[in-house]
């Protein structure tokens, strides 16, 4: 699992926006620098690949903002809108 150390040498998160954009180039398969992170999954939410492996953006908004995995929790958004990542959107719910 992806640490927060890493997380944030990775990408920026906006806590007002919920985007994520990449912080430099560090592969060349990875977008440039500055380009949103991550695609829509078929459920319609947001998914960022980080060293090979899928997260949901919504799991690593957690990560970032606080420095800890949601462990036993689930993220949910306020709004129901499965793709806002605002940080004022996001509460943890018992998984």
């Amino acid at each position: 699992m992806i640490t927060a150390d890493r997380l944030r040498q990775l990408l920026d998160y906006d806590p007002a926006t919920g985007i994520f954009r990449w912080k430099a180039n560090t592969n060349p398969r990875h977008p440039k620098k500055g380009e949103i992170a991550g695609n829509i999954n078929s459920v319609g939410h947001r998914r960022i690949c980080i060293d090979g492996r899928f997260y949901q953006a919504s799991r690593l908004c957690w990560l970032y903002m606080t420095g800890c995995w949601p462990t036993g929790y689930r993220v949910r958004r306020i709004n129901g809108i499965v793709d806002d990542n605002r940080w004022a959107n996001l509460c943890l719910r018992l998984a």
